[in-house]
């Protein structure tokens, strides 16, 4: 008796690609009643008719038949195209020369640019200059040694460029870094400044990234915070401290020191594991204060 077959679906992994990236396939074929068709083998057809791989069925779970993976080029020009999969043909498979074409959609797109900016003092004294880190990456790891990158406030106006040097930054794969060294505003407060990239060809669009900045008066003392144990009394290092919008990190002897303008403060001290503290802070000149932080109790087992 002939099988009734189904193509019960192929499988486009990812869903989108990058131009000229590559894709992944798998399909799944089923039939009434089910029937092995173990070894027989599917023909990927091509948006221009022109076969691209081959799929062959490797497993049957007495319902359905699988087919193995099939890692094919995709395009270089971002579009949709109609492909299909149809039995190789001139093959001796009966049971799959029953089953109709299968045709599925190939979503090509252009290349994702990925800005980002880091490294930038969560203070900075207005009118002083300051470095700022950029990042640019390719969702498909392209070289992006020679983009250009602009530095612009609010209302548009330049405030710095440069170009990426082929710099990569150690222990990532193709994220391209720069340097940007600006000059704070004048006036104090928060600015809202962005980085953009303009876009290198049509397969490698542009990107922005914002860039804000916070702006204070001339730092005129130096506040030096020093973190133990509330029992103990030893340093304990890596516990932030912020006096906003200034903040740092205790070094190993449980110290952290700001640069800061006079004013009053409330210092905020946290770590992990230890209940925070506040206290409210004067700053007329050089200060040294200390806080004593209390370990948070271990997690319950009850819980």
């Amino acid at each position: 008796m002939t099988a009734a077959l189904k193509a019960s679906g192929l499988t486009v992994t990812p869903e989108t690609v990058d131009a000229g990236a590559t894709m992944t396939l798998t399909a799944k074929l089923a039939s009434t009643p089910p029937r092995d068709m173990t070894g027989q083998t599917l023909q990927i057809i091509d948006h221009d008719d022109a076969p691209a791989g081959e799929l062959e069925i490797v497993q049957f779970d007495g319902r359905v038949n699988r087919t193995g993976k099939l890692t094919l080029d995709v395009p270089s020009e971002p579009g949709t195209y109609e492909w299909r999969a149809v039995p190789l043909a001139g093959a001796k498979q009966d049971d799959l020369q029953e089953t109709e074409a299968l045709a599925f959609t190939v979503t090509v797109t252009a290349h994702t640019t990925r800005l980002n900016v880091w490294g930038v003092p969560t203070a900075i004294e207005a009118g002083s200059r300051f470095t700022a880190e950029i990042g640019l990456k390719c969702s498909s790891g392209c070289e992006m040694t020679g983009r250009r990158f602009e530095v612009v406030d609010a209302t548009g106006e330049v405030m710095g460029n440069g170009t990426l040097s082929g710099e990569i930054l150690p222990g990532t794969q193709s994220l391209y870094v720069a340097r940007a060294e600006l000059t704070a505003p004048e006036t104090e407060g928060r600015h809202d400044w962005s980085i953009r990239v303009d876009a290198g060809d049509a397969l490698h669009p542009g990107a922005e990234a914002p860039l804000r900045i916070r702006t204070t008066a001339a730092a005129e003392a130096l506040v030096t915070v020093r973190v133990t144990d509330s029992e103990s009394g030893d340093p304990l290092p890596g516990q932030s401290v912020v006096m906003h919008p200034y903040r740092a990190t205790t070094d190993e002897d449980g110290c952290a020191r700001l640069r800061v303008a006079k004013g009053s403060y409330t210092v905020f001290v946290s770590g992990r594991g230890r209940y925070p503290m506040r206290r409210k802070l004067d700053v007329e000149d050089d200060v040294t204060t200390e806080a004593a932080l209390q370990a948070e109790p271990p997690p319950s087992g009850n819980w």
